[in-house]
């Protein structure tokens, strides 16, 4: 018998927290059970909704073709680039290693070879060997205008129908018929055929003119084939294409196995399927500038930020260079007294980076890698990293170089214990908010935040209005103040039950809107009528959090007596550490916490001084993003 729950604890049922009861992301899958949600959540990346799927299967009609004459040379090195493997059993049971924990597309149909007629296959792989093998999906070949159609559709319908039985999807492949055009009015037809007799997604191939409509016809996924050897660029500017008018993904075989450069190759087409990533733009390709001098903008005094040239630096031993893609302007860029005692100097500490070249015994990276890289590391040995103060740690060393820069040469400590693989789906430029929320989350961790606690949050810029996205994620009753009536609003849209005009008695509304003053507040800005407002509105065992700060020479005065008898905790907290940087990548990439949102302005490299501008005036921006290597 279970034993009798003796906790004098008080249960929390939430009430006042509605369950949340999201929509399946992909297309057409909404009403499936959960096993096949759960397949289709592994082959599609749900963050982008889309898939790179490498397939290698062709060896069950064509033998060993060109690239893939060993597959174990050939096809592991891109295995960890793939979202998912499209294989033949044989293929799965004698050369991809067990353990490799990406999804399994099956291919179930054959029968015939290169040396027959194509479309006579039949299934060839019984539903218990692909449970056997613990698959995502079953593939199977559809020939629409083909000798044998009928047996082909057929063969698809009988691997839909047990599939449903145990949960397994079915992609169909469309074959192209002998005696069919090959136009926007044949894929219409193939795939909507495949479609509306159960199949689960489908394969096709790209045409250049009317594609989206075959797409826009189709209720279920469409991912494209990369068909025949085509150059680099041309193939890349096919995946861009049908992605941006529809596709769900790619499955590229010979496309990729057959490039000169085959995990480059894959690197380029997920950057180009999953972030969007237009092949015309400079970088996809992982690459070294040729030129020993690169633009930085070197920041004197908020005033004084002047485009400068310095040497191009060359990785050492354990370094790399990294291309700076993205880099927020953090609050803290604009505070001179915090800055200025190090200029001149390059600023810049929220990075999203491509690798470009890796200096000798770096093995966790290389070239086209997509990262973040944290401004700095602890040692994490110290007394203070021991006690889980990692931003006090005293064996810091190094620290990156200022990201307003067209490169960086990242200091070993940094490449090995600082940088971070970019999860699939996540962009560059929300790779800049990575430390910003990063830092929240400490802050919050430290203040003992739990859901539904009242939580006040003085000032709604930049960081005010991370800590309401983070705070409503928590399910928090959120308060938020500040002077500007647009970000109250956009406070209110992210989640803020109450908003309110910093200037009037935020003491009193706070008691008459919420009957109580707050568990917790968080004061983000640096004015002292917001520590005030902090001291008078927090609660009987309560805290307040230091999020900013006023500058040196500010007196601040703290009623310590009435603090003294009620109980009231006084925290700072400043910057953040590792467990906080993997709980904020996690945070973006599931899209718990969402950034988009809440970036205003994008800027190349030579208007930095005027990004600074839009910040100090805090008017019109938000996150203000530099983008170094675009014109």
């Amino acid at each position: 018998m279970p034993g009798i729950d003796t906790s004098t604890k008080e249960k929390k049922y939430y009430e006042d927290v509605p369950q949340k009861s999201e929509s399946f992301f992909l297309k057409g899958s909404n009403s499936l059970d959960w096993g096949m949600k759960n397949r289709l959540g592994r082959i599609f990346n749900p963050a982008s909704g889309k898939t790179v799927m490498l397939a290698f299967d062709h060896g069950y009609f064509q033998g060993p073709t060109t690239g893939l004459e060993r597959i174990d040379i050939n096809i592991l090195p891109l295995e960890p680039h793939a979202d998912t493997l499209m294989c033949t059993r044989g293929a799965l049971r004698t050369m991809i290693p067990p353990e490799t924990q990406k999804p399994i597309v099956l291919r179930v149909s054959g029968g015939s070879s290169i040396l027959k007629e194509l479309s006579n296959e039949e299934l060839a792989v019984d539903i218990e060997d692909a449970i056997r093998l613990n698959v995502s999906a079953m593939a199977v070949q559809v020939f629409i205008g083909g000798e044998y159609e009928r047996q082909s559709i057929i063969n698809m319908t009988k691997t839909v129908d047990v599939g449903t039985r145990y949960g397994i999807p079915t992609l169909a492949v469309t074959a192209v018929g002998k005696d069919m055009a090959r136009d926007a009015k044949y894929f219409r037809l193939a795939t909507r055929i495949c479609a509306e007799l159960g199949a689960h997604y489908v394969k096709s191939y790209f045409i250049p003119e009317g594609f989206e409509t075959i797409t826009a016809a189709c209720p279920v996924p469409i991912v494209i084939a990369g068909g025949k050897k085509i150059p680099e660029a041309d193939a890349l500017e096919m995946a861009y294409k049908a992605t941006q008018q529809g596709a769900a993904g790619v499955d590229m075989g010979r496309n990729i196995f057959q490039a000169d450069s085959p995990v480059a190759m894959i690197q380029a087409v997920r950057a180009v399927v999953h972030q969007g990533e237009s092949p015309k733009t400079r970088g996809h390709f992982p690459r070294r500038t040729n030129e020993t001098a690169m633009k930085v903008s070197m920041w004197y005094s908020n005033s004084d930020i002047r485009l400068e040239e310095v040497e191009t630096p060359s990785p050492g031993p354990g370094q790399m260079l990294v291309e700076v893609v993205s880099c927020g302007i953090c609050g803290s860029d604009v505070v001179e007294w915090y800055r200025k005692p190090r200029a001149p100097l390059v600023q810049g500490h929220e990075v999203g980076v491509k690798v470009v070249e890796t200096g000798e015994g770096v093995t966790r990276f290389a070239p086209g890698d997509r990262l973040f890289i944290a401004p700095k590391v602890a040692c994490g040995q110290c007394r203070y990293c021991r006690a889980g103060h990692h931003p006090q740690c005293t064996g810091v060393k190094d620290r990156l170089p200022g990201g307003f820069a067209e490169y960086i040469s990242v200091p070993k400590t940094l490449v090995d214990k600082g940088a971070y693989h970019l999860p699939d789906g996540m962009s560059y430029d929300q790779a800049t908010f990575v430390e910003p929320l990063a830092c929240a989350v400490r802050a919050q961790r430290l203040a003992g935040v739990e859901t539904g606690q009242t939580v006040l949050v003085l000032g709604s810029g930049m960081s005010g209005l991370m800590h309401v996205k983070l705070l409503k994620d928590k399910g928090c009753r959120i308060v938020a103040t500040d002077l500007n009536p647009g970000r109250l609003e956009l406070a209110r849209g992210f989640g803020a039950e109450h908003v309110m005009d910093a200037a009037t008695d935020v003491g009193v509304e706070l008691s008459r809107l919420c009957g109580q003053k707050a568990d917790v507040v968080i004061v983000t800005t640096s004015a002292l009528p917001a520590l005030e407002q902090a001291w008078q509105c927090v609660d009987k065992g309560g805290a307040v959090v230091l999020f900013a700060v006023p500058g040196p020479g500010k007196d601040v005065v703290v009623p310590v007596n009435d603090f003294w008898t009620q109980e009231i905790r006084i925290l700072t907290s400043y910057y953040c550490g590792p467990p906080d940087i993997e709980a904020s990548m996690d945070l973006i990439a599931s899209g718990r916490v969402a950034v988009d949102d809440l970036i205003t302005h994008r800027l190349p490299l030579s208007d930095t001084a005027r990004g600074f501008e839009l910040v100090l005036a805090g008017t019109e921006s938000l996150k203000v993003i530099i983008k170094p290597n675009q014109g």
